[in-house]
């Protein structure tokens, strides 16, 4: 992980000063000419951070601030952390990528006789991002982790919730990106994707995907990971095209019939809770595994979306409809593919809401009742909703995390990780003939 770059943990024997090299980048002499898809991918927040980690392997042959000072328009590192040290010790997904940059992109500008571009960045290059065309507008994918080396590995497709981005995965790429390839993604009008003319609903959301995996070359087996409302979109995808799906993972899914029982968005609970910060309030921030820096712009790329997650919530009763009449969970659609379902304690986030709210005398008395009612009825309604999902499969499992709120991709990336991990083995094993119910663990 790349951790807090000003930690002690980070200042080690051999290390040098990033913020000073990146200062004295305005003497040397800047090449032009780099083609469309490098620029794209520098512009990529994914990939930044595995640029300002990857250069040892040219430490010795290549001039630092040379190469830093070709890509004038990366990130460095931000104030408190200017001058800061980064061990030498290279992230392999970043060295790999740096590697393939300098040998097809940067080299031929010093010889041009040598050929530049790749001709499938999105396959081929171990961190590649940028927008791809569905023709009616773009949608931004980030890629990272090892090039599939046969048409059987599978690619691992994030799907982010409600209103959420791609940049609330980080936490995940990183565990998961040295080891599989790994793609994450922005739904339409959501951070880097641009607004395009449907409405924002999972099958529009689905079949854009699938567009946009089909035009970047991105073929199947996928390994679906959904976090909420993207486990609705997920399922989606599994429908339209159920042969490109290996394996699923759903972390704190919501389901088809969960606006049978919470309603989204609540009035009472926007009441009570009123103006405070929900981060702050349910410890999210300070238990989240991102920088400072990190959190920031996923802030800030939340904020770009505010009338799309708006639109997501209003229809919720709708979608919830529409992936009922699917009927997936009685026609078990994944056979014995497998399935990994992680319950969250979704009702610890809430109830620290309602005793934040009420302690600054939000919401009427009749609001904070109807609020508190609510909550003591979650458990029981929670836990059955998810354990439905785990007939989707008859290869499946359920882990549960009683010390984490719902957002487990930002507090408990490991968790992810782990059931990612799992579901990439049985894959490797193949489907079987007979249901096999692996139970659950709570951690």
């Amino acid at each position: 992980m790349l951790g807090n770059l000003s930690a002690p943990g980070w200042l080690g024997k051999g290390g040098l000063p990033i913020g000073g090299l990146l200062r004295s980048q305005a003497a040397v002499e800047r090449p032009t000419g780099l083609p469309i898809w490098l620029k794209r991918t520098m512009d990529d927040p994914h990939i930044r951070f595995l640029v300002l980690l990857g250069y040892k392997t040219w430490y010795s042959s290549f001039n630092i601030d040379c190469y830093f000072s070709i890509f004038s328009n990366c990130r460095t590192l931000p104030g408190p952390h200017a001058g800061s040290y980064i061990p030498l010790a290279p992230i392999r997904t970043a060295h790999s990528f740096l590697h393939i940059v300098f040998q097809s992109q940067l080299r031929p500008i010093f010889n041009p006789t040598m050929s530049s571009t790749p001709s499938k960045p999105w396959t081929t290059l171990p961190a590649h991002g940028g927008p791809v065309s569905i023709t009616t507008h773009a949608l931004h994918l980030s890629i990272s982790g090892p090039p599939r080396s046969s048409p059987t590995d599978p690619l691992i497709i994030i799907f982010p919730g409600a209103g959420d981005i791609s940049l609330s995965w980080i936490p995940v790429q990183r565990l998961l990106s040295p080891k599989f390839r790994v793609l994450l993604y922005d739904r339409s009008g959501l951070f880097l994707s641009e607004r395009g003319p449907n409405r924002a609903i999972p099958t529009v959301a689905a079949e854009e995907l699938h567009t946009a995996l089909m035009n970047a070359s991105l073929t199947p087996p996928y390994i679906l990971v959904a976090h909420s409302y993207g486990a609705i979109i997920a399922r989606e995808f599994l429908y339209l095209h159920p042969d490109s799906v290996a394996g699923m993972v759903l972390a704190d899914p919501s389901t088809e019939r969960q606006h049978l029982f919470f309603k989204i968005p609540d009035p009472d609970i926007i009441a009570v809770f009123g103006s405070l910060n929900f981060a702050r309030v349910t410890g999210l921030r300070e238990d989240a595994k991102l920088t400072v820096e990190e959190w920031r712009e996923r802030a800030k790329g939340i904020a770009k979306g505010n009338a799309v997650t708006q639109e997501e919530a209003a229809g919720f009763a709708e979608i919830c409809e529409t992936l009922g009449e699917k009927r997936q969970i009685e026609k078990r659609v994944l056979g014995t593919r497998p399935l990994s379902v992680i319950r969250c304690n979704g009702k610890r986030d809430f109830e620290r809401m309602y005793e934040a709210g009420v302690e600054a005398g939000n919401g009427t008395e009749e609001e904070r009742r109807r609020f508190r009612e609510s909550l003591d009825g979650w458990e029981e309604k929670d836990r059955g909703l998810k354990e439905e999902l785990l007939g989707l499969s008859g290869r499946s499992r359920m882990v549960v995390l009683e010390d984490c709120g719902h957002n487990v991709q930002l507090v408990r990336p490991d968790v992810v990780a782990e059931e990612v991990d799992w579901v990439v083995g049985l894959v490797g094993e193949g489907e079987r003939d007979s249901d096999e119910s692996l139970g659950r663990a709570s951690l």
